[in-house]
């Protein structure tokens, strides 16, 4: 399914290396039956399809731009993506339940599957929205209405969102910071940073 993905990879760094940007990413190992079941177990929602297969290829990765400003020497911190790996998807998770009451918790499915930088918003799988078995991403941008129910889908699956969180940056050269209704809000073109 993401036989696509190490192209794409190799493109951003050459062309991030055209530009005398480092490009950083990095994967970990694939999770285990195990893993997969311990998340799916502690969160109560089945993985998606497209998710279930990356993080049995990649239990996790960091995908960004290493530029000067970044906060204590974490690249994804300023220009990038956390894609967490099932047992921060369980922590992670929990952590996104605790900021609702009870009654928002109940009606609400959401597991949460990365945290962009900048503001450290992150982005969701939402449960209550699903198609094909996937279920639709999300943003949790911390601006907009508390339960994120009424969030505009991103992206129709993990597998879609990747994609186009890619292709901006690969097409377009644009950094992505955060979702907003219909697309990615680009705080610069690659091209504007490496000046």
């Amino acid at each position: 399914m993401f036989e696509w993905l190490p192209g794409v990879l190799r493109e951003a760094s050459s062309l991030a290396a055209s530009l005398h940007i480092e490009w950083v990413s990095s994967f970990a190992e694939p999770a285990t039956k195990d893993d997969l079941l311990a998340c799916e177990d502690a969160v109560s929602e089945p993985l998606s399809p497209s998710h279930r297969a990356f993080l049995q290829t990649y239990n996790g990765a960091s995908l960004a731009l290493k530029l000067p400003d970044a906060p204590g020497g974490v690249p994804w911190a300023t220009y990038g993506v956390q894609i967490f790996s099932t047992r921060e998807i369980i922590l992670e998770t929990a952590e996104v339940a605790e900021l609702f009451d009870a009654e928002v918790r109940g009606r609400n499915r959401f597991l949460t599957i990365a945290r962009y930088g900048r503001e450290g918003d992150r982005c969701l799988a939402d449960y209550n929205r699903v198609q094909g078995g996937e279920a639709a991403i999300v943003d949790a941008f911390h601006e907009v209405p508390d339960d994120w129910s009424s969030s505009p889908i991103i992206a129709q699956s993990f597998e879609d969102w990747l994609r186009r969180l890619l292709d901006g940056f690969v097409s377009r050269q644009e950094i992505f910071w955060y979702w907003m209704p219909g697309d990615l809000t680009v705080e610069a073109t690659i091209a504007e940073l490496s000046t």
